[in-house]
């Protein structure tokens, strides 16, 4: 696993540990439906669980190999990827101020998708439009959260 994978990894589990420590204290449902604390618990533990997951398949891979010492396997400016991630997402959860959640996830998904992972602009424009549509399904229509 490379350093900028690592740091994303660890930056990804305190976003999700600080998201975790914050749900506690909402409800977690509504006596009929979903509350406030549903979502941001399920999703926090779900990645902490899974960056464990991952940090420990690496640690196995590396004893079996009888390599402990982390290496680039990359040139070191692989974590300018990274950092534009990170800042991405980070205007993109700011951006959600401005009253909308799907625009700006729209937004920072396609960009993802074409510009770090190096997809076709189609493949870009349709994942990020099935993938939004189906969170609007699912939270704007079925749990009538508001999120538009």
């Amino acid at each position: 696993m490379k350093y900028s994978e690592l740091l994303f990894l660890g930056m990804l589990a305190v976003f999700a540990g600080a998201t975790l420590i914050g749900s506690i204290g909402m409800p977690f449902t509504s006596g009929v439906t979903f509350g406030p604390g549903f979502v941001p618990l399920i999703m926090s533990v779900a990645i902490l669980v899974l960056a464990a997951l991952i940090a420990a398949r690496t640690m196995m891979r590396r004893r079996a190999a009888g390599d402990t010492v982390v290496q680039d396997e990359e040139p070191a400016g692989d974590i300018t990827s990274v950092i534009f991630a990170i800042a991405l997402i980070t205007a993109a959860v700011a951006a959600t101020s401005f009253g909308s959640l799907l625009a700006p996830l729209g937004v920072c998904m396609f960009v993802i998708t074409a510009l770090l992972l190096k997809r076709s602009w189609a493949v870009a424009v349709v994942s990020t439009l099935v993938t939004v549509a189906a969170i609007y399904a699912i939270f704007g229509v079925w749990l009538h959260i508001p999120i538009v």
